[in-house]
This record gives C-alpha cells, structure tokens and sequence, in this order.
C-alpha cells in the first residue's frame, strides 16, 4: 500500500512466528529489572539498640543499610567519584514517614515517649556495585521516667519505602527500653 512518498508494512499472517518462552522469559526478565531500579524503595535493613548513659538517658545506636543510588544524586550526595556517598562521608537519610494521619513526613526516629529525631548516617561501609551504604547514627535522650508506666518504651526508626515482594511497604525497627531493669539492649551483630 502507498501513502505519499513511503510504503507502509504490512502483516502477513502466514509469516508470523509465536514468540518462544526464551524470548517470552528474555522480555519478562528485562521488565523485571526496569521495574526494580525505578522503585522508590531505598531501606535495606536495619538494627536499633540501646545502652544506658546514667539515670534515665540513653544512647541510641541505629545500624542500617540503604540503596546508594536513591532517587537523584542530592539524595546521598558525597564525595565518591560519582558525586554520591562513600565511606566515611555522613548524610542525612531522606524517606518518608506516613503518619496514622496520612501526614507524609522524612524518615525519623521516636523515642517512643513522644520525641523525634531526625537522623544522619556515618557511613562505614558501601558499595557501587552491590548499590548500598551502610552505616550508623547515635541518638542521646532522657526519659522522664525508667520506663512506661512499668511497661517498656517501644522506640523505633520508622519510614518508608522498603521493597516487599513486588510492592512498597513502611518500615518499623524497634527497640524495648526499660533502664528500671536493662541498661542495655541486645545488639544484633547478624544483620538480616
């Protein structure tokens, strides 16, 4: 068929081969992929452990683990060659917190008596090819009482996004403190 200056192509049927399941899996794969880079997902995991600093204040240690290449280079900006963090640079970790309101805020840690903290990482470890950082941050707080009433404080680094099967979930590290019993946690040295 003419249309102006150029032919346009046409389908013969009998021409046409089926698509064979190593072309199928070939595209499915490559899909896969796709989709997994493009995911706003960028926490991996993470610890949160406590030891007591006298009466009732404490020091947080949070261990985590982060997909170095979320979202644009000023996310995790640092001094590697690539403009992005590496180790020993420390960066503020972005995200965000979905309130039980729907109020989305950055990715923080509570206290569990009210108090928030936002939070920077000291990067100790990361890597451009496996795309993570891991590090950790230190947050110091005072409890008005040893613990909650007689129950343990819940204290926690909250957020989102972490991949879950094919879908975007929030994140909830927790740590039980009660400096009336413990004047440290257990600290998790097997990070899952």
């Amino acid at each position: 068929m003419r249309h102006g200056s150029f032919s346009l192509p046409t389908c013969n049927p009998d021409r046409v081969r089926p698509a064979t399941p190593v072309k199928v899996l070939s595209v499915l794969v490559g899909v896969l992929v796709c989709i997994s880079s493009c995911t706003g997902s960028h926490f991996r995991y993470g610890t949160v452990s406590y030891q007591q600093l006298g009466g009732n204040t404490v020091t947080f240690l949070i261990e985590s683990r982060w997909r170095r290449s979320f979202s644009s280079k000023s996310v995790f900006a640092g001094s590697g060659e690539d403009g992005r963090a590496i180790t020993g640079d420390v960066v503020d970790i972005p995200g965000v917190e979905v309130s039980d309101q729907g109020v989305a805020g950055p990715v923080v840690f509570h206290s569990g008596d009210g108090a928030v903290y936002p939070l920077t990482l000291h990067v100790t470890a990361h890597s451009v090819v496996e795309d993570f950082l891991h590090g950790y941050s230190r947050v110091e707080h005072t409890y008005v009482s040893a613990n909650n009433g007689g129950n343990d404080w819940i204290a926690a680094l909250k957020g989102c996004c972490r991949e879950y099967g094919v879908e975007l979930a929030s994140f909830d590290v927790q740590c039980r403190v009660n400096v009336a019993f413990d004047v440290e946690s257990l600290l998790a040295k097997g990070l899952p």
